[in-house]
């Protein structure tokens, strides 16, 4: 490497700490422990632990993306994804995950690698985020894809568009059906038989319909297999036609649940959209 190139790398990692410092209330209120990130000298931001490929990408696509900001919100979002991008790295390190070898941080002459193009949309996205609770999970994906050699590029792109294109609510529901608690749910569709009720009216039975309408979530057959809406004789006029405790994540909704960790949404976020869900 030259000196101009360990130069621009030093004055990057000084950017970059900088920031994160600038974003430290916004990573404070929706990412809680990232903000350790933003501590010690420069060159120590991401570390050897958080595998070089993913550092560099973070350090060189982070610094262009924030700078070309003019609204300081938006460069506090994008300096939390970052932070959070970070700091997922560094824990997927320090748990043994290998960084995915297939090309994925590679660039080629004329183009930029995948994890380059994926890291600038979720940043870009991340700026115009103004449900901000989501910034944590955007800020997951590229650490996530960089441990997963199985999802193709192509489907990152995909996910991460995704992403982008939920809202928090339905994040949450997501987070809702990884876990499904069926006791509670088996309980709500007794009621709803008894009272012929039809669930929640309004947004919230929309966005769960989307859910559906993306292949997001799905319905269990006669033989507890998951497929899509409109795969059982009940679900054909839309899932809430189908009683609650059968509904399931698809394969797709479950890889965007991991991807974008949203297992980790907390239990009084959960707690409350499902009273919603069970009214």
């Amino acid at each position: 490497m030259s000196e101009d190139s360990d130069d621009s790398a030093e004055a990057d990692s000084h950017r970059l700490r900088d920031l994160i410092e600038n974003s430290s209330d916004l990573i404070g209120a929706v990412a809680g422990g990232a903000i350790g990130l933003v501590g010690g000298p420069a060159g120590s931001i991401g570390g050897a632990a958080a595998g070089v490929a993913i550092t560099k990408t973070i350090r060189r696509v982070g610094v262009e993306v924030y700078d070309r900001l003019l609204v300081a919100r938006q460069q506090e979002r994008v300096g939390t994804v970052l932070a959070v991008a970070l700091d997922d790295a560094q824990a997927r390190a320090a748990d043994g995950e290998k960084i995915r070898d297939d090309g994925f941080f590679d660039s080629g002459e004329g183009h930029r690698s995948d994890a380059e193009e994926l890291l600038e949309g979720v940043l870009l996205q991340a700026a115009n985020a103004y449900q901000e609770r989501k910034l944590r999970h955007l800020g997951a994906i590229l650490p996530s894809l960089a441990v997963r050699p199985d999802i193709p590029p192509a489907d990152g792109h995909w996910l991460a568009r995704l992403a982008d294109r939920l809202t928090w609510r339905q994040f949450v529901v997501l987070a809702i059906f990884a876990d499904p608690p069926e006791e509670r749910l088996s309980l709500r569709d007794i009621d709803q038989d008894v009272s012929g009720g039809m669930g929640p009216t309004g947004g919230l039975r929309q966005e769960v319909e989307e859910l559906g309408t993306f292949g997001l979530l799905g319905v269990t057959n006669s033989n507890g297999e998951t497929g899509p809406v409109g795969s059982t004789y009940d679900s054909a006029s839309g899932i809430w036609g189908v009683p609650m405790v059968r509904w399931r994540l698809t394969v797709q909704g479950r890889l965007l649940v991991d991807v974008a960790r949203l297992a980790d949404i907390s239990t009084t976020e959960r707690e409350s959209v499902l009273n919603d869900l069970l009214a």
